[in-house]
């Protein structure tokens, strides 16, 4: 399985203003710098999770086993699938599938077993931070923040809040 990013949104998830009054900071001679450990707070945080945060556009490539009529889509929610093409002799666009949101990575459900399957899909909870849950906005604040306290190479960020805000929101690989 290939995924690929075609389009991802460009906001952050966490504003500059929130992270730096959670760090209590009223200058702005290291918004940089915090905007920059936001984003690899952010990064951090979707690797563990499984998902993107913010609506991103993927492409999906994935050579079937035969027999098998479902294919994972992985780096969820999914909002939407655009294009979903199937190569059984040649590639051909298909219309006819079944998304299964129920667990917890979204499936697409094929009528008919496919050699390889091409799927172009939006995932993400949505174009602003404001969409994404409050615990996963919350976790990266920390996050974030801790990045910015822990400069020196003696400290290292305390991350067991952080895993315990985002514990409920991971994907399950198994």
């Amino acid at each position: 399985m290939q995924v690929e990013t075609i389009k991802k949104s460009e906001s952050l998830v966490v504003g500059l203003d929130e992270v730096k009054a959670h760090l209590r900071l009223d200058s702005s001679h290291e918004d940089d710098l915090i905007i920059e450990y936001v984003k690899a707070a952010t990064k951090h945080v979707e690797r563990f999770l499984g998902k993107t945060l913010l609506t991103t556009t993927l492409k999906l490539k994935h050579r079937q086993i035969p027999g098998f009529k479902s294919i994972p889509l992985p780096y969820g929610p999914v909002q939407t699938i655009e294009t979903a093409r199937a190569k059984i002799l040649s590639f051909t666009e298909i219309t006819d599938f079944k998304v299964n949101d129920s667990s917890a990575v979204t499936e697409l459900l094929l009528n008919e077993t496919a050699h390889e399957i091409e799927v172009i899909y939006v995932a993400g909870y949505g174009e602003r931070g404001n969409s994404v849950p409050d615990d996963i906005r919350q976790a990266i604040r920390i996050l974030a923040a801790q990045f910015y306290e822990a400069r020196d190479a003696h400290k290292l960020p305390r991350e067991s809040v952080v895993w315990s805000l985002l514990h409920p929101y991971q994907t399950r690989r198994i």
